[in-house]
């Protein structure tokens, strides 16, 4: 029989951890989505119409001339708008492709670029170091505003 101690030798790999919160579920009108009267859904899309594959295009179809390095402006002014876009500092995103009945309140593209940019497949957070290229990747995003900070957002939607 080997020596207890033994059987410890993975003890040093760090334990895969997930994190889960179903508290919305309970308050939700509508099970699928976690969307509920008391919560706010937010569609963010770059849309058909941007086929951009690079900061610079990026740019361009901002209006600007971009500079000699198109990524570092577009995460200036993507970090720019996060900052003032009155949204939580956190929101969680709602699972699978964006809904398509979520209210669209910013539709311009430097708005969408700052959530795209600033999100993963479950969260969306403003202090998150921006990736241009996932904002690509993803295309659309829906986030959830929990109804404590709906009074935030435009009187046209609450």
């Amino acid at each position: 029989m080997p020596e207890p101690a033994s059987l410890l030798h993975n003890m040093s790999a760090p334990p895969k951890s997930v994190i889960a919160y179903a508290g919305l579920g309970q308050t939700a009108d509508d099970p699928a989505t976690g969307t509920g009267a008391s919560h706010a859904a937010i569609r963010f899309s770059l849309g058909n119409l941007v086929m951009a594959r690079s900061a610079a295009g990026l740019l361009r179809h901002l209006g600007l001339v971009p500079g000699p390095n198109p990524g570092a402006e577009l995460e200036r002014l993507i970090d720019a708008r996060a900052a003032v876009l009155p949204l939580p500092s956190g929101c969680a995103v709602l699972p699978g492709r964006a809904a398509p009945d979520a209210r669209v309140i910013w539709p311009d593209l430097l708005s969408s670029l700052a959530v795209l940019a600033k999100c993963s497949d479950n969260v969306w957070l403003r202090a998150k170091t921006p990736s241009i290229t996932a904002a690509l990747a993803r295309r659309h995003v829906t986030l959830l505003v929990p109804a404590g900070l709906r009074d935030r957002l435009p009187p046209e939607d609450r």
